[in-house]
């Protein structure tokens, strides 16, 4: 048996996000999300990417966001981000980045 993945899961439970809902974000069934979270299989390297991007956001959003809201900002489609679900631009480093600006101008009050 593999190793556990505890960041994935403590990724996931910091956003609130059920196995589904994570899977939906990488790209993947919960059956996987479950495997990896329990070490029965590994995180193929794109949801790792992607794993280690919703980290990083997740610490930016820090205080801007309620705990409870996360999901719902997560997955629903946001007009200052050209009508893509945040979770979407976690797929490459470009869309991320721009993601992570438009996180820290709303924080910085720069955009409302």
């Amino acid at each position: 048996m593999l190793a556990t993945h505890a960041p994935i899961k403590e990724t996931r439970k910091s956003f609130g996000l059920s196995q589904e809902q994570l899977g939906r974000v990488l790209g993947a069934s919960w059956i996987s999300v479950s495997r990896w979270e329990r070490g029965v299989s590994n995180v193929p390297p794109e949801a790792e990417e992607k794993l280690r991007r919703l980290a990083e956001l997740l610490e930016h959003l820090d205080g801007l966001i309620a705990p409870s809201d996360l999901p719902q900002f997560l997955l629903t489609p946001n007009p200052a981000m050209q009508n893509f679900p945040p979770y979407d631009l976690l797929q490459s480093g470009y869309s991320f980045q721009k993601l992570i600006e438009l996180v820290e101008k709303t924080k910085s009050g720069e955009f409302s």
